[in-house]
């Protein structure tokens, strides 16, 4: 039976690999030899699968322009005002295929035609920073600004593919989120101390983006999307803005300093130190499928109910700990760097026992650099990750993996010109 090959012709055992000690398995890899003879032979037996040669196909542009005016003020010596705003457009026009994988034929293709969205967008963006120098070794900084996180192209492509039983589809009218930042900054420095600086912050973000799960097509998304009218009730899967502002605060301590003042050779040491706890709270829409019975044909039809429930802020860290240990002398740079941050909300789910987080992740570097005799000529090499550390998602209510991901170590070596 053509229709039914087996696998195995395709594929080829993988070789001399013992992935994370033999705790996954692998199965055979596909043969792009074993693939091009099959090709060869049967290449006028079988017709083209149209639709994903052809779904995901798009192209597009996207064009910024900004004017911005910052002017500082300073009053006597210890006061400094500096005012802003920001005034951004952009425009972004995207085509992308809309079909109907259920009408493809094997002499016509795949039902389908291309669509082109344009949107402008203009956002003025003020900024007020402030700084009172207490003394020669202390000063307090304020800010208030406001910034933008823009939909990812591919979230926005105007594309829909229409299968049986649902509907793979984009929001081109996605707007992007605006977070409204407030900071607060005390720095304390002197020769010995270096620069000791503690700092809090709090952000509100209108629009956040995020993905809201499964509901249905109803009679606003056929008026507003322009889908088929026998698409309501079809099951759909969406990327909206949150209804509601998103909120994250916490607060930041660094230590940057050089040990210069020691008489022995820890006087060619420096030390940086960053550590940074964050909170987060935000309310998603999430939308509840659920039937309803009626008195004639089709008799059962889906309905969403919008149902929200509190969660921290997608992909934000709960806490992070930076520390690097450097060495300069005779034109010797050495690093090294490490690297920890846990808990990052990362799979929003309506149901706690489904929510992921990351686990803790730890890793090292090591930065080294050597000047050369030629002027604004350096060697250097960078080691990446030394421990292999990798990423791991996990369940939060009970810690069993969701995905994990490894990078392994890697090494870069270079020679660097400076121009100045």
């Amino acid at each position: 039976d053509a229709t039914t090959l087996p696998y195995d012709i395709f594929t080829v055992p993988y070789s001399k690999l013992n992935f994370d000690n033999g705790n996954f398995v692998l199965q055979d890899k596909p043969s792009i030899d074993n693939i091009n003879q099959f090709l060869g032979v049967a290449k006028d037996y079988y017709f083209i699968d149209y639709v994903p040669s052809l779904k995901d196909d798009y192209n597009g542009e996207e064009k910024y322009s900004a004017i911005f005016a910052q002017p500082v003020i300073n009053f006597g010596k210890k006061f400094m005002f500096i005012p802003g705003v920001r005034v951004e457009s952009s425009t972004t026009s995207y085509q992308g295929v809309r079909g109907n994988n259920t009408l493809q034929n094997w002499d016509v293709g795949y039902s389908h035609i291309d669509t082109t969205i344009t949107n402008k967008n203009q956002f003025v963006l003020p900024m007020i920073h402030f700084r009172y120098k207490m003394n020669n070794w202390s000063d307090i900084r304020l800010a208030y600004t406001h910034t933008l996180a823009r939909p990812n192209f591919n979230v926005i492509v105007p594309k829909w593919d229409i299968s049986l039983n649902s509907v793979v589809w984009n929001d081109p009218f996605l707007v992007p989120s605006l977070s409204k930042n407030y900071d607060a900054y005390l720095s304390f420095y002197s020769n010995k101390l270096g620069l000791l600086t503690l700092g809090s912050f709090y952000k509100s973000i209108d629009n956040l983006i995020y993905n809201s799960g499964n509901t249905v097509i109803d009679s606003i998304d056929i008026e507003r999307y322009g889908f088929p009218q026998n698409l309501v009730g079809t099951p759909i899967s969406k990327i909206v803005n949150n209804s509601t502002p998103a909120v994250i605060y916490g607060f930041e301590i660094e230590w940057q300093t050089r040990f210069w003042y020691l008489d022995n050779f820890l006087n060619k040491f420096i030390l940086n130190i960053n550590y940074t706890q964050t909170f987060s709270d935000v309310s998603y829409d999430r939308t509840v499928l659920k039937q309803e019975f009626l008195q004639e044909p089709p008799y059962v039809r889906l309905v969403e109910e919008v149902s929200p429930y509190k969660e921290r802020l997608l992909f934000q860290p709960r806490n992070i700990f930076n520390v690097t240990l450097g060495y300069e002398n005779k034109g010797w740079t050495a690093r090294l760097s490490y690297l920890y941050q846990n808990n990052i909300f990362s799979s929003p789910n309506f149901f706690t026992q489904l929510r992921g987080a990351t686990a803790a992740y730890s890793r090292f570097d090591v930065n080294l650099s050597k000047k050369l005799p030629w002027k604004g000529f350096e060697v250097l090499a960078n080691f990446n990750n030394l421990n292999s550390a990798y990423e791991r998602d996990i369940l939060i209510s009970n810690g069993n993996p969701i995905k994990q991901q490894y990078y392994g170590m890697t090494i870069d070596l270079g020679i660097r010109y400076r121009l100045k």
